[in-house]
């Protein structure tokens, strides 16, 4: 086989491609590290808010102490003791945070809690939100006896408090 200058110039091309191909999908090094939010939200208060025992009672179950977390510790989860799923979330976010999942199969609005409210099932469990004047409050649960109506009742509870 006869090897001339261009057969040369198409090889390093293709070496070349294949450095290139590499570095992108592996990496050249260490990714980039960026700063991250400490966290400023409202999980922390929310965990005091409520004791294991209150949440027992909306869930059926026995619960372990509150843990903040979600996005900038904007949440507080209430994990059941027990080996089956079970837990309670309550996250406070900003007002301009709102979504509405009114598409959502088995959605309900809800009257009287803020000034707008709804409950819908989720993944097996509940999901009710509302927007107040100041706050969006979002609860979540899964497990136990949890019904709607507990749901809503621990909205209720935490649209309330301060």
């Amino acid at each position: 086989m006869k090897i001339d200058r261009t057969t040369t110039a198409h090889r390093g091309l293709a070496v070349a491609a294949s450095i290139g191909v590499a570095v992108v999908l592996f990496g050249s090094g260490a990714p980039p590290t960026f700063a991250q939010p400490s966290g400023t939200g409202e999980g922390a208060k929310v965990c005091s808010w409520f004791t294991p025992a209150e949440i027992a009672k909306y869930l059926g179950v026995a619960v372990e102490a509150g843990q903040v977390n979600g996005p900038l510790n904007s949440q507080c989860q209430w994990k059941g003791k027990s080996a089956s799923p079970a837990f309670i979330s309550i996250q406070i976010v900003r007002r301009s945070d709102w979504e509405d999942p009114h598409l959502a199969d088995g959605y309900k609005r809800v009257q009287g809690i803020g000034e707008t409210a709804y409950v819908v099932p989720q993944l097996g469990g509940w999901q009710a939100g509302a927007r107040t004047a100041t706050k969006v409050v979002a609860v979540s649960g899964l497990g136990g006896t949890l019904t709607a109506e507990k749901t809503l009742d621990v909205l209720r509870a935490a649209v309330n408090h301060p």
